[in-house]
């Protein structure tokens, strides 16, 4: 694990677009996240909608993700009262201008006590996006808020060394999400010049959380980096879910987040054959690591970043 200081920088990497579980569709000229008309609404698939209690019990939010060609849509869940757990495809871009974390169920039903704003985040250093089926990605990043989350927020249980034991192939987690719900959003149709085109589809949703249960894990790797699941029955994650949890209820009841939404396998980018999550219990040390980082007093002694200020990358 690589150690330093947190540089004032969104990671500029060179992203498999078509695979990644990001929004299908940013909206320009965002303004105010209590306007519904300004926000792009979308689902989970083949889930059902989330209530508060199952909100606020996981700690599960939405990120506006706000750059300068628009805005798109992630998903994520509190860890500390201001912090938030999330994929770092979420944050490696270029053009990043801000985030905006929302605490609603629904992102055109939002009071301003709803709305908080990141000051800054780390991605994992080791974060790189291949076509190596072989490689993990290590797509895990933090969110810094500017103020605490609501008090009736309870924050995610991550795994230990016990309660992981818990989990095998073949255990059926529970997503969650603000992701579209339509699996196919590209497809390959034949051209007036006579060639392959891919065509975009619109994504639908009503920008509300939702969860799916009975998720299958069809692999997990030697070092708990990286699970799958088969989504061929179009029940899953798909665009916006990105950095969404995977649960695992536990024998006795309770509910730990093993998993972060990361990317899907389909080549167009479409959700109905596999998605692949990041493992939470082999990304612990980099989460500590991240964690202390982001709370160091030095780092508030400095100039304040504002909340249009790009994301930091810890390396």
């Amino acid at each position: 694990m690589k150690t330093g200081t947190m540089k004032q920088t969104a990671a500029l990497l060179a992203l498999t677009a078509a695979a990644l579980f990001t929004s299908c569709a940013p909206q320009a000229n965002p303004t105010s996240y209590l306007d519904a008309n300004q926000v792009e609404n979308s689902n989970i698939l083949g889930g059902l909608l989330a209530d508060s209690n199952f909100q606020k019990a996981h700690g599960i939010v939405q990120l506006k993700i706000i750059s300068t060609m628009g805005e798109a849509t992630c998903t994520g869940s509190l860890i500390a009262r201001d912090l938030v757990l999330t994929a770092a495809h979420c944050l490696a871009d270029e053009n990043l201008r801000g985030i905006a974390v929302l605490f609603g169920l629904d992102d055109r039903k939002l009071t301003e006590e709803q709305v908080i704003y990141a000051t800054n985040g780390a991605i994992n250093p080791d974060f790189l996006p291949t076509d190596d089926k072989s490689q993990v990605w290590n797509d895990i990043a933090l969110v810094k808020l500017e103020k605490a989350a609501p008090e009736d927020f309870q924050l995610a249980k991550l795994p230990d060394a016990e309660t992981i034991k818990q989990l095998s192939k073949g255990s059926k987690l529970t997503l969650a999400g603000y992701g579209i719900t339509n699996a196919v959003i590209r497809k390959v149709v034949q051209g007036k010049n006579g060639k392959p085109t891919v065509v975009e589809l619109p994504g639908r949703g009503s920008g509300t959380l939702r969860k799916v249960s009975n998720i299958v894990v069809t692999s997990i790797t030697a070092d708990q980096k990286e699970m799958s699941f088969n989504q061929t029955n179009l029940r899953g994650a798909c665009h916006g879910d990105s950095g969404g949890p995977a649960l695992l209820k536990l024998q006795d009841g309770s509910y730990i987040q093993v998993g972060v939404t990361s990317r899907g396998t389909n080549e167009l980018g479409n959700c109905n054959e596999g998605a692949i999550y990041t493992g939470v219990y082999g990304q612990l040390e980099w989460i500590a690591l991240a964690t202390e980082q982001l709370n160091k007093p030095a780092a508030v002694k400095e100039e304040a970043p504002k909340a249009d200020d790009k994301v930091a990358q810890a390396n």
